[in-house]
């Protein structure tokens, strides 16, 4: 909840007053999408004037006022879902605002609804995208995708004591606890070590800039937490640790801050193997022969070029199993000898 919905919605409001042209959003739900009308869209364009007139002077034929269409002075404005994006098929858009694009069905038979929305776009030359989300799952994000493809920019601010500009980290702030609770939080300087307190993150945040860590790829992209919240618009550090407290011992709960207040992917390692444990599991026993609990024996054989190589298998109950023996065969597998 830093604003990514929010700086969407204001483009929207310019793009309407003054750049002009057809514009679409696309959220990934039919629900999500009429929160956003009437949380968002409705509100701005009853109470900025200069979005209602461009909306006042269209025509009031229905199918240029309805929930999903609405024509204004210079352009048109489409409200979709990730699941209706092939209905923009025969529609060029100059501009597109891809929201939550980590909820999107990505399981729809018409496609990648992020590519489909990309093809419409290809008609104007001065076309813009703007894709904001919060990740999920580490390796199947297509936020995270589109940001490290992108120049991957950082909020760095400067420390109050020795100057240095850094990104704020979560690994950087610490706690004090009074029980369960969180009493009090503060920042830790990455370069010098300093306390920074949260009241002196205004002044940090106004001398701030954006930097590229990966500069000179097609197109910007922007990365920023719950940390960076203003004071009195998000969380305060203090109680983005007591979320983090909480978070520990329920691995959903730990995932939705990570996602939401980290705005990171997350990475499960629930099911990871550790070296340790797996060789604790280790039994002794002599190879070519059968141990205690082994059933069923079974061979599997892989073809190579020149040779079969043949693992033979021992099985017990609860798929238990064993290496019993390993063969390899030299020889042309297309030689009947051979097999």
């Amino acid at each position: 909840q830093v604003g990514g919905t929010e700086c969407g919605s204001n483009w929207l409001g310019y793009i309407m007053a003054h750049a002009k042209g057809p514009v679409a959003i696309v959220m990934p739900t039919e629900k999500s999408l009429n929160d956003w009308m009437a949380q968002k869209f409705d509100p701005m364009a009853k109470d900025t004037p200069s979005v209602a007139n461009v909306l006042a002077t269209r025509s009031n034929r229905s199918g240029d006022n309805s929930a999903q269409r609405k024509r204004f002075t210079g352009g048109i404005f489409y409200a979709k879902t990730a699941g209706s994006t092939a209905e923009l098929k025969s529609t060029s858009l100059r501009y597109a605002i891809a929201d939550e694009v980590d909820e999107y069905d990505w399981s729809t038979l018409q496609g990648d609804p992020l590519g489909l929305l990309e093809v419409r776009l290809t008609t104007f030359h001065d076309r813009k995208l703007f894709v904001v989300s919060s990740p999920t799952m580490k390796d199947a994000s297509r936020i995270e995708e589109q940001f490290e493809a992108g120049d991957q920019r950082r909020y760095l601010v400067p420390c109050p004591h020795c100057g240095e500009r850094q990104y704020l980290k979560w690994s950087n702030v610490r706690w004090q606890k009074n029980g369960k609770r969180c009493a009090s939080a503060w920042y830790v300087c990455e370069e010098c070590g300093a306390i920074i307190d949260e009241h002196q993150k205004p002044a940090m945040l106004a001398a701030g800039k954006w930097v590229a860590h990966n500069p000179g790829v097609p197109w910007p992209s922007y990365h920023i937490s719950a940390i960076y919240s203003p004071i009195g618009l998000g969380l305060t550090w203090a109680e983005l640790a007591d979320e983090w407290i909480e978070a520990q011992d329920d691995p959903a709960k730990l995932m939705r801050f990570v996602n939401t207040r980290l705005g990171e992917t997350w990475a499960d390692r629930s099911h990871d193997v550790k070296p340790n444990v797996l060789q604790a599991r280790a039994e002794p026993y002599e190879l070519r022969t059968i141990p205690s609990g082994c059933l069923v024996l079974t061979a599997g054989v892989d073809v190579q070029d020149d040779r079969l190589e043949i693992s033979i298998i021992g099985w017990g109950v609860g798929e238990k199993s064993w290496t019993i023996d390993y063969h390899v065969l030299p020889g042309n597998p297309a030689d009947e000898k051979l097999w």
